[in-house]
C-alpha cells in the first residue's frame, strides 16, 4: 500500500487507508488536507514532493484526527477551507472510522447483502495497472484521479440537472446554516494552533463555487459571507496565505471547470492554482 497506486479499493474504508498511510508509510513534509474537493490535487496535477491526506466529507473532527496523527514536523501545508467546516450542524460520522468505532453508513454496510457478496475477501485492493486508461486510481502520494466513466457521468448528470438542482447540490452541508457559533470559532483557531506548530508555511484554500449558482447561493446562505470574512482575518493575524475565493470570478473559473456543482476539474484546480 506504501509504494503502488491502486486501483478503487472495496472494502477498506478510506479513513482506514488513509491512517494507514500516515502511520506505516513515509509521507512527505508537504501535506495536502481536505474533503473530497482536494483529492485530485498530487500526482495527477504534476505537483510533485506532497502527501494527500484529504478524505471525503472531511469535518472538523476529521482534520483533529488527521493532524494528531502527523508526528513530525513539516514544510507547508495546502489546508482547505469549506464553509461546513463552520457548521456545528453538520454532522457526519465517518471520522469514527479513524478509532475504528461503529457508525451508521459502516452499520448500513455490514447490513446490505450486495456488500457482503463483494467483499467475502478482506482487504481487497488491486495494484495499478497502468495499460488500462479507464480506472479510478488511489496514486501513492494519496491523491486520486476518476476514471473516465465516472467523468463522463457527472457531465451527463450536470447537463441534464436544472438550475434549482444544482443550487441546491451546492448548498450540501449547508443545511439550516445561519450563523458561525462562538464554540466551532474557538474549535477552528484551536486547531490552527495546532497547524502552527508542526508547519512553517500556511496556505488555506477557499474553493469558489459554480459561477451559475454563485449569486442565488450568496443570497440563500449570506452566512458564506461571514465565513470569508472571517477566513480572511484569521489568515490576516497569523500570516497565512490563501488560495482560491468563494467568488469564481475572482479567479475567471467558469461553469466548464467543475466535475459536478462543488468540485473543481482539473481544468478548474489548475486555474487556481497556477501561481502557487
Amino acid at each position: 500500500m506504501c509504494i503502488y497506486d491502486l486501483t478503487q479499493n472495496i472494502n477498506i474504508p478510506e479513513r482506514v487507508i488513509v491512517k494507514k498511510r500516515i502511520q506505516e508509510c513515509q509521507i512527505n513534509e508537504n501535506i495536502i488536507m481536505g474533503s473530497s474537493r482536494s483529492l485530485i490535487l498530487g500526482k495527477s496535477l504534476n505537483m510533485i514532493g506532497f502527501s494527500n491526506i484529504s478524505v471525503s466529507g472531511a469535518v472538523i473532527q476529521d482534520y483533529e484526527n488527521l493532524i494528531d496523527l502527523v508526528t513530525f514536523d513539516g514544510e507547508k501545508i495546502y489546508l482547505e477551507i469549506s464553509p461546513w467546516l463552520f457548521n456545528s450542524q453538520n454532522i457526519d460520522e465517518r471520522y469514527l472510522e479513524f478509532e475504528n468505532k461503529l457508525n451508521l453508513s459502516k452499520l448500513k454496510r455490514y447490513l446490505n447483502l450486495d456488500y457482503l457478496f463483494e467483499n467475502l475477501t478482506y482487504p481487497k485492493f488491486n495494484v495499478l495497472d497502468y495499460k488500462s486508461q479507464d480506472k479510478f486510481i488511489r496514486y501513492v502520494d494519496g491523491s486520486i484521479k476518476y476514471s473516465l466513466n465516472n467523468i463522463n457521468k457527472k457531465r451527463e448528470k450536470m447537463r441534464n440537472s436544472s438550475l434549482e438542482e444544482k443550487l441546491r447540490n451546492s448548498m450540501i452541508r449547508l443545511d439550516n446554516f445561519e450563523k458561525v457559533t462562538n464554540n466551532r470559532k474557538k474549535r477552528i483557531v484551536k486547531f490552527f494552533e495546532k497547524i502552527e506548530k508542526k508547519f512553517k508555511k500556511i496556505y488555506l484554500i477557499k474553493y469558489p463555487y459554480m459561477p451559475l449558482v454563485y449569486n442565488d447561493l450568496i443570497e440563500k446562505r449570506p452566512v458564506l459571507k461571514d465565513i470569508s470574512n472571517l477566513i480572511d482575518s484569521i489568515a490576516k493575524q497569523k500570516n497565512f496565505r490563501i488560495i482560491g475565493s468563494f467568488n469564481p470570478k475572482k479567479f475567471k473559473i467558469n461553469n466548464e471547470d467543475f466535475l459536478d456543482e462543488i468540485h473543481l476539474n482539473e481544468n478548474g484546480l489548475k486555474k487556481l492554482f497556477e501561481n502557487y
